[in-house]
């Protein structure tokens, strides 16, 4: 095995030199990377330089390279170093706008272009979607928190990405910490804290589309309370915060639904189709039935279940309309799922990577953001949208489409499903007649039985003579007749004896020894 040599280092940081910035590089990317093919007359290192197929040795030189770019390293002691390089920029060039630790020692790290966060204010937006995902830091204790708008001032095809934190934390407390600290940014930036029409003067914001973390959702209540204008709002200040969150909160149906599929091999699957319906539930009445529904399944998983939405009160108010404090225009005109945060998510993964170093995941994003803030820019300045079959009567009558869809197929789904349960009710009510003919045949040939047997006890041989008088045995039957029997024995070799019947003179048996 030959060894990895200075001059092979050499040509190998070369081509780390071209790949250029090293946010996310990785031995793989740089091996294809055209500028490495270019200058290896389309090989991979390895091709070239044979010591080079030791990706070990490869990561090595990476990430020493890497460290030669952030010398505080690749972790959160590498955010804040970048952090605060960035302060004594000013606030409108900074992408780092707040990292700080809590006196829990959690940290909190809000990114974000400051022209993106002013898009909450733009009246076309009705709605923001937060949500936490873990997919594109490989750290521990740290996670990605995104806020997301539906750009409709662009019509983007894809959402945009107004915010992101780095959070370490998952409390009530925490998020309450993290939120005000959004408030705080919003105020410095626009003048106003998040403009929630129901707690603030001027507001556009009619509701938040988040998931079912209780803690997400009590600390935004908080938060919002703190920043709220009473005598606009007429709710104090001091009111508890689950008392609001059916105001402005909307809770995912997609979310909601999920453990629902857990139950699927628990029940029958009209009973299934009947859970998942519980979303779409119109009056208190048929609330109240399908608690006692859900009861009467005599399922403990199940009512563990629907007993946590009744013990936390505020929960269902959040994701089914009739209960909802929001008003029907509200309701109809606003998202009910998070759909358009996890498609950020995705979309920031695909761009980024996943499992990335803090750091690298941070540069990742930067960039992606400040695309995005251009491309609404020029599209504002231009006039030309980046999606243009995306007007809101076009997504309106998509929508339309793919909800009568689904309603189409929902309604055969159950129509199969009844069908599928009247013949099973009608197999179970054959195999339970046959059981019952089976068991009743079995019961008569018993019967047969023991009768007959009484019918031999009682009667005699009965024997039956040819026209002739000769004696016929019984077919299938044995007759015993008692017969006298004498024996003659005849003195000759070999030595015989004959047996003759007294009663019947002709009848005689011999055998010999």
């Amino acid at each position: 095995m030959q060894r990895v040599l200075f001059a092979h280092k050499e040509e190998y940081r070369q081509d780390i030199d071209d790949y250029g910035d090293l946010s996310g590089a990785t031995v793989a990317k740089i091996d294809h990377a055209q500028t490495t093919k270019k200058r290896n007359g389309g090989k991979t290192p390895g091709l070239v330089l044979a010591p080079l197929t030791d990706k070990r040795q490869k990561r090595k030189m990476l990430h020493a390279k890497k460290l030669e770019q952030f010398p505080y390293g690749l972790g959160i002691d590498g955010i804040r170093h970048i952090y605060q390089t960035e302060i004594v920029k000013e606030p409108l060039e900074r992408y780092i706008q707040s990292c700080f630790t809590t006196v829990k020692g959690e940290t909190i790290v809000l990114t974000f272009v400051p022209f993106l966060l002013k898009l909450l204010d733009d009246p076309g937006v009705t709605s923001f979607e937060g949500d936490t995902t873990y997919a594109g830091i490989d750290a521990a204790k740290l996670n990605e928190w995104e806020l997301t708008i539906f750009a409709k001032v662009v019509q983007r095809v894809t959402a945009a990405s107004l915010v992101r934190g780095y959070i370490s934390g998952a409390s009530a407390d925490f998020f309450e910490q993290l939120f005000d600290e959004l408030q705080r940014m919003k105020l410095m930036f626009t003048g106003r804290p998040i403009p929630f029409k129901k707690f603030v003067r001027g507001g556009n914001l009619l509701v938040t589309n988040l998931d079912m973390d209780t803690a997400q959702v009590l600390g935004l209540c908080r938060s919002v309370l703190k920043f709220s204008d009473p005598e606009y709002s007429g709710i104090p200040k001091d009111t508890n915060p689950e008392d609001i969150a059916p105001m402005f909160i909307k809770i995912c149906w997609r979310h909601a639904k999920e453990p629902v599929h857990d139950f699927r091999s628990l029940v029958s699957a009209a009973d299934f189709a009947q859970l998942m319906d519980f979303v779409y539930i119109d009056s208190k009445e048929k609330l109240k039935a399908f608690s006692s529904f859900v009861y009467g399944l005599g399922v403990k998983k199940i009512s563990d279940w629907w007993r946590h939405k009744e013990i936390n009160e505020w929960i269902i108010p959040c994701f089914i309309k009739s209960q909802s404090r929001l008003t029907e225009n509200e309701w109809d005109s606003t998202p009910s799922t998070t759909n358009n945060n996890e498609a950020q998510h995705h979309h920031t993964n695909t761009l980024a990577g996943v499992k990335l170093t803090p750091v690298e995941a941070l540069e990742r994003r930067r960039y992606i953001d400040q695309n995005t803030a251009e491309e609404i820019e020029m599209s504002l300045r231009t006039g030309i949208l980046v999606h243009t079959n995306n007007e809101m009567s076009q997504r309106m009558s998509r929508n339309t489409q793919r909800q009568s869809a689904t309603a189409q197929k929902a309604q055969d789904s159950y129509a199969a499903a009844d069908l599928a349960h009247q013949l099973q009710l009608q197999i179970e009510a054959e195999a339970e007649k046959q059981r019952l003919s089976k068991e009743t045949s079995k019961a008569l040939k018993a019967q047969l039985k023991e009768s007959k047997a009484k019918s031999g006890k009682a009667r005699k041989a009965d024997l039956t003579a040819s026209s002739s008088g000769r004696v016929k045995a019984g077919r299938g039957r044995r007759v015993n007749i008692p017969l006298r029997w004498n024996y003659i024995t005849l003195q000759k070799r070999p030595l015989t004896t004959i047996f003759t019947n007294v009663d019947y003179p002709g009848a005689y048996i011999g055998y010999g020894r």
